[in-house]
This record gives structure tokens, C-alpha cells and sequence, in this order.
């Protein structure tokens, strides 16, 4: 009866484990994946901006029309946004920038914190004199990237 008893209480403590883990724990999980999802497009864009670097510089100045054209080059694959991203990553006519739609405010505000950690909201223009930023009034926001 002792042991039923001992192991009552124990299935009881680890759930409640188990449930202040979730509640309180919950927070930490989805920001990470925000930070995790936002470093994941920085950096993927940054491979691009190389590849457009290297295109350029290999083409007499001239610049790429598409992403497309640097892969197998430049670039091994296409790279494939996170699911916070909607649409495929583009480069602007000139190939000066490469962007792509986000469509989660807190992967937004993410980027804007790696660029300055104070920041609290999502800028609702461009600042072009930052290498890289998340911008707009609502989802989808647009996350560009300066070649550069």
C-alpha cells in the first residue's frame, strides 16, 4: 500500500513538472525558434549577396537577373526559406538586394533586434543605410538584404 501510495505522488509531481515546464517554458521555445528562423534567412541571403559578388565579378560587372542563375556556380542549391518566409528569395533588378516575404511578425522583429538589440517593433519602411532589414505595416512583411 506504501509503494502504491509513493508511487502516486511521484506521477503526480512529474506532471505538474511537465505542466510548469510547458507554461512557463513555452515562451523561451517560440522566441528561440523566431531567432533560429531569422538567422536562417540572414544567413541564407548573405550566401546569395556572395554569389551575386562572385557572378559580378566573373561577368565583366554585368549582374545576375535571378537567383537561379548562380546556382550550381555560386551556389550549390537554391536556398530554401524557413516556413516563416512565404515565396522564394529574389533579386532586385539591378541585383543591389535580395529579398523575401516574412510572414511572422516575431521572426520580423528578431532580424530588426540583430540589427539593434533595443529595437521593440517591426520598422514600417526601409532604412537603406542598414546592411539588412525587416520592414512593413503588416504580414507579409519584407526582409531585404544589400549587395554590398
Amino acid at each position: 500500500m506504501f509503494a502504491l501510495i509513493i508511487t502516486i505522488i511521484s506521477i503526480a509531481l512529474v506532471a505538474a513538472l511537465a505542466i510548469a515546464s510547458i507554461y512557463y517554458g513555452g515562451t523561451a521555445f517560440s522566441q528561440g525558434t523566431a531567432q533560429a528562423q531569422a538567422s536562417t534567412i540572414v544567413n541564407q541571403a548573405q550566401q546569395i549577396g556572395a554569389g551575386v559578388t562572385l557572378y559580378e565579378n566573373d561577368n565583366g560587372g554585368s549582374a545576375p537577373s535571378a537567383v537561379s542563375d548562380l546556382v550550381s556556380t555560386y551556389l550549390q542549391a537554391l536556398p530554401t526559406p524557413p516556413s516563416s518566409a512565404s515565396g522564394a528569395y529574389a533579386l532586385s533588378s539591378n541585383a543591389t538586394a535580395v529579398t523575401v516575404d516574412v510572414t511572422s511578425a516575431n521572426v520580423c522583429l528578431a532580424v530588426e533586434q540583430s540589427v539593434d538589440p533595443s529595437a521593440t517593433t517591426v520598422s514600417a519602411s526601409l532604412n537603406a543605410s542598414q546592411q539588412y532589414q525587416c520592414y512593413g505595416a503588416s504580414s507579409p512583411y519584407t526582409f531585404q538584404y544589400n549587395v554590398g
